[in-house]
Protein backbone atom coordinates (compact mmCIF):
# COMPACT_ATOMS: atom_id res chain seq x y z
CA UNK A 1 0.00 0.00 0.00
CA UNK A 2 0.83 3.92 -0.50
CA UNK A 3 1.98 5.35 2.51
CA UNK A 4 -0.27 8.24 0.99
CA UNK A 5 -2.99 7.16 -1.74
CA UNK A 6 -4.78 10.12 -3.10
CA UNK A 7 -7.73 8.76 -4.99
CA UNK A 8 -9.32 11.87 -6.44
CA UNK A 9 -9.48 16.17 -6.03
CA UNK A 10 -8.33 19.16 -7.02
CA UNK A 11 -5.62 21.49 -5.78
CA UNK A 12 -4.28 19.43 -3.72
CA UNK A 13 -0.31 19.99 -2.18
CA UNK A 14 1.27 17.03 -0.23
CA UNK A 15 4.50 19.03 1.42
CA UNK A 16 6.97 18.20 4.23
CA UNK A 17 6.16 14.46 4.68
CA UNK A 18 8.83 11.81 5.47
CA UNK A 19 7.51 8.52 3.21
CA UNK A 20 9.76 5.30 3.56
CA UNK A 21 9.13 1.56 4.12
CA UNK A 22 5.89 1.09 1.66
CA UNK A 23 5.28 0.31 -2.19
CA UNK A 24 4.85 3.59 -2.93
CA UNK A 25 5.42 6.39 -1.23
CA UNK A 26 2.55 8.46 -2.86
CA UNK A 27 0.34 7.00 -5.12
CA UNK A 28 -2.20 9.15 -6.82
CA UNK A 29 -5.42 7.59 -9.19
CA UNK A 30 -6.57 9.52 -12.16
CA UNK A 31 -9.77 7.84 -13.95
CA UNK A 32 -12.37 9.32 -16.23
CA UNK A 33 -14.70 10.46 -15.59
CA UNK A 34 -14.60 13.79 -13.76
CA UNK A 35 -15.79 13.24 -10.33
CA UNK A 36 -12.52 10.42 -10.43
CA UNK A 37 -9.70 12.60 -11.34
CA UNK A 38 -6.78 14.29 -9.51
CA UNK A 39 -5.97 17.80 -10.74
CA UNK A 40 -3.51 20.47 -10.14
CA UNK A 41 -1.26 18.80 -7.71
CA UNK A 42 1.75 19.99 -5.98
CA UNK A 43 4.30 17.47 -4.30
CA UNK A 44 7.08 20.06 -2.28
CA UNK A 45 9.99 19.42 0.05
CA UNK A 46 9.14 15.80 0.92
CA UNK A 47 11.84 13.08 1.75
CA UNK A 48 10.94 9.93 0.01
CA UNK A 49 12.88 6.89 0.49
CA UNK A 50 13.27 3.41 0.55
CA UNK A 51 9.90 2.72 -1.43
CA UNK A 52 9.03 -0.11 -4.09
CA UNK A 53 8.62 -3.60 -2.63
CA UNK A 54 7.85 -5.30 -5.48
CA UNK A 55 7.45 -4.72 -9.42
CA UNK A 56 4.96 -1.74 -10.45
CA UNK A 57 5.57 0.22 -6.92
CA UNK A 58 7.96 3.46 -7.16
CA UNK A 59 9.11 5.96 -4.74
CA UNK A 60 6.23 8.16 -6.05
CA UNK A 61 3.70 7.50 -8.42
CA UNK A 62 1.77 10.34 -9.47
CA UNK A 63 -1.35 10.90 -12.37
CA UNK A 64 -2.33 14.39 -12.55
CA UNK A 65 -3.61 16.90 -14.92
CA UNK A 66 -1.64 19.63 -13.70
CA UNK A 67 1.57 18.42 -11.77
CA UNK A 68 4.54 20.21 -9.60
CA UNK A 69 7.41 18.38 -8.07
CA UNK A 70 9.75 20.39 -6.65
CA UNK A 71 12.32 20.66 -3.98
CA UNK A 72 12.08 17.04 -2.86
CA UNK A 73 14.68 14.63 -1.46
CA UNK A 74 14.60 11.39 -3.21
CA UNK A 75 16.97 8.83 -1.80
CA UNK A 76 17.58 5.06 -3.40
CA UNK A 77 14.32 3.02 -3.35
CA UNK A 78 14.45 -0.11 -1.44
CA UNK A 79 17.68 -2.53 -2.12
CA UNK A 80 16.78 -4.55 -5.26
CA UNK A 81 14.04 -2.51 -6.09
CA UNK A 82 12.34 -2.68 -9.82
CA UNK A 83 10.46 0.24 -9.29
CA UNK A 84 11.43 3.73 -10.29
CA UNK A 85 11.91 7.17 -8.22
CA UNK A 86 9.48 9.05 -10.47
CA UNK A 87 6.57 7.54 -11.70
CA UNK A 88 3.83 9.43 -13.63
CA UNK A 89 1.20 9.41 -16.30
CA UNK A 90 1.11 13.24 -15.77
CA UNK A 91 -0.37 16.50 -18.26
CA UNK A 92 1.59 19.59 -17.59
CA UNK A 93 4.09 18.46 -15.57
CA UNK A 94 7.03 20.28 -14.02
CA UNK A 95 9.91 18.22 -12.32
CA UNK A 96 12.36 20.82 -10.94
CA UNK A 97 14.67 21.55 -8.24
CA UNK A 98 14.76 17.98 -6.85
CA UNK A 99 17.46 15.70 -5.30
CA UNK A 100 16.97 12.22 -6.51
CA UNK A 101 19.17 9.07 -5.97
CA UNK A 102 19.48 6.11 -7.77
CA UNK A 103 16.82 3.33 -9.04
CA UNK A 104 15.63 1.08 -11.37
CA UNK A 105 14.67 4.01 -13.80
CA UNK A 106 14.94 7.96 -11.79
CA UNK A 107 12.63 9.53 -13.99
CA UNK A 108 9.65 7.71 -15.94
CA UNK A 109 7.68 9.55 -17.92
CA UNK A 110 5.05 7.61 -19.80
CA UNK A 111 1.34 7.74 -21.42
CA UNK A 112 -2.01 8.16 -19.21
CA UNK A 113 -4.06 5.28 -18.57
CA UNK A 114 -7.08 5.70 -16.94
CA UNK A 115 -7.73 8.85 -18.26
CA UNK A 116 -7.02 8.38 -21.82
CA UNK A 117 -9.98 9.74 -23.28
CA UNK A 118 -9.69 13.34 -21.73
CA UNK A 119 -6.11 13.43 -23.49
CA UNK A 120 -6.28 11.87 -26.64
CA UNK A 121 -9.48 13.81 -29.07
CA UNK A 122 -9.25 10.90 -31.44
CA UNK A 123 -10.57 8.58 -28.39
CA UNK A 124 -13.17 11.25 -27.16
CA UNK A 125 -16.46 9.70 -29.23
CA UNK A 126 -15.91 6.23 -28.60
CA UNK A 127 -15.71 7.33 -24.70
CA UNK A 128 -18.75 9.69 -25.41
CA UNK A 129 -20.68 6.39 -26.53
CA UNK A 130 -20.59 4.91 -23.70
CA UNK A 131 -20.58 7.65 -20.92
CA UNK A 132 -23.69 10.11 -22.88
CA UNK A 133 -23.58 12.11 -19.50
CA UNK A 134 -20.00 13.30 -19.17
CA UNK A 135 -19.40 17.00 -20.18
CA UNK A 136 -16.15 17.07 -20.82
CA UNK A 137 -15.94 18.95 -24.46
CA UNK A 138 -13.46 18.47 -27.64
CA UNK A 139 -11.79 21.72 -26.81
CA UNK A 140 -10.84 20.47 -23.18
CA UNK A 141 -9.64 16.92 -24.63
CA UNK A 142 -7.90 19.14 -27.15
CA UNK A 143 -6.24 21.49 -24.85
CA UNK A 144 -5.20 18.44 -22.85
CA UNK A 145 -3.79 16.65 -25.75
CA UNK A 146 -1.65 20.07 -26.80
CA UNK A 147 -0.34 19.97 -23.15
CA UNK A 148 0.42 16.27 -22.64
CA UNK A 149 2.76 16.98 -25.72
CA UNK A 150 5.41 19.48 -23.66
CA UNK A 151 6.94 18.06 -20.27
CA UNK A 152 9.63 19.37 -18.02
CA UNK A 153 12.92 18.13 -16.01
CA UNK A 154 14.95 21.05 -15.30
CA UNK A 155 17.26 22.13 -12.50
CA UNK A 156 17.69 18.50 -10.74
CA UNK A 157 20.25 16.99 -9.07
CA UNK A 158 20.65 13.76 -10.21
CA UNK A 159 22.95 10.63 -8.52
CA UNK A 160 23.03 7.37 -9.68
CA UNK A 161 25.17 4.67 -7.80
CA UNK A 162 25.02 1.00 -6.76
CA UNK A 163 24.63 -1.68 -8.83
CA UNK A 164 22.30 -2.23 -12.38
CA UNK A 165 22.11 -5.96 -11.89
CA UNK A 166 19.79 -5.56 -8.79
CA UNK A 167 22.53 -7.33 -6.20
CA UNK A 168 21.50 -8.00 -2.82
CA UNK A 169 21.33 -6.31 -0.24
CA UNK A 170 22.71 -3.21 -2.80
CA UNK A 171 20.56 -0.44 -3.85
CA UNK A 172 19.69 -0.83 -7.69
CA UNK A 173 21.29 1.99 -9.90
CA UNK A 174 19.69 3.10 -13.34
CA UNK A 175 20.78 1.80 -16.42
CA UNK A 176 18.39 4.31 -18.30
CA UNK A 177 17.76 7.68 -16.39
CA UNK A 178 14.64 8.61 -17.90
CA UNK A 179 12.25 6.84 -19.90
CA UNK A 180 10.13 9.12 -21.96
CA UNK A 181 7.61 6.91 -23.83
CA UNK A 182 5.28 4.75 -22.42
CA UNK A 183 4.19 1.43 -21.13
CA UNK A 184 2.21 0.16 -24.03
CA UNK A 185 -1.13 -0.35 -21.72
CA UNK A 186 -3.41 0.62 -24.67
CA UNK A 187 -3.93 -0.16 -28.30
CA UNK A 188 -0.71 1.04 -30.30
CA UNK A 189 -3.07 3.25 -32.75
CA UNK A 190 -3.78 5.43 -30.22
CA UNK A 191 -0.36 5.03 -27.82
CA UNK A 192 2.84 7.07 -27.60
CA UNK A 193 3.59 9.63 -24.78
CA UNK A 194 4.69 12.00 -27.98
CA UNK A 195 5.61 15.10 -27.97
CA UNK A 196 9.02 17.01 -26.51
CA UNK A 197 10.53 16.37 -22.96
CA UNK A 198 12.25 19.55 -22.02
CA UNK A 199 15.34 18.85 -20.11
CA UNK A 200 17.82 21.09 -19.29
CA UNK A 201 19.90 22.80 -16.12
CA UNK A 202 20.30 19.25 -14.59
CA UNK A 203 23.54 17.70 -13.19
CA UNK A 204 24.32 14.40 -13.49
CA UNK A 205 26.16 11.76 -11.46
CA UNK A 206 26.82 8.38 -12.24
CA UNK A 207 29.47 6.05 -10.50
CA UNK A 208 27.93 2.60 -11.79
CA UNK A 209 31.12 0.75 -11.90
CA UNK A 210 31.68 -1.99 -15.23
CA UNK A 211 28.29 -0.89 -16.65
CA UNK A 212 27.51 2.04 -19.25
CA UNK A 213 24.68 4.14 -18.59
CA UNK A 214 22.06 5.60 -20.64
CA UNK A 215 20.29 9.11 -20.10
CA UNK A 216 17.12 8.67 -22.01
CA UNK A 217 15.58 5.60 -23.34
CA UNK A 218 12.73 5.96 -25.44
CA UNK A 219 11.28 2.76 -25.86
CA UNK A 220 9.82 0.76 -26.97
CA UNK A 221 10.68 1.22 -30.52
CA UNK A 222 7.54 -0.96 -32.85
CA UNK A 223 6.55 0.74 -35.94
CA UNK A 224 3.22 2.11 -36.50
CA UNK A 225 2.96 4.04 -32.99
CA UNK A 226 0.62 7.47 -33.19
CA UNK A 227 3.73 9.50 -32.61
CA UNK A 228 7.44 9.47 -31.86
CA UNK A 229 8.76 11.48 -28.50
CA UNK A 230 11.33 13.96 -28.34
CA UNK A 231 14.03 15.47 -25.92
CA UNK A 232 15.77 18.52 -26.36
CA UNK A 233 18.77 18.75 -23.33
Amino acid sequence: AAAIRVQDGADITLRGNELEDSSSGIFTNEQAPESRMVRNLLVEGNYVHDNSDSQGTHNLYLQSIGLVVQFNYFGPTMPQAQGGNLKTRAVLQFIRYNYLGPAARVFDLIEPQGFVDYVIADRLERYKQSNPGDTITIAQVGANEEAHHHDYIYGNLIEDFGSTSQKEGQHTAAGYLVHYSEDGTFDKADAGKGGTLWFYGNRVYVNVPAYGVTVFDQGPYYAGGKEWSYVEA
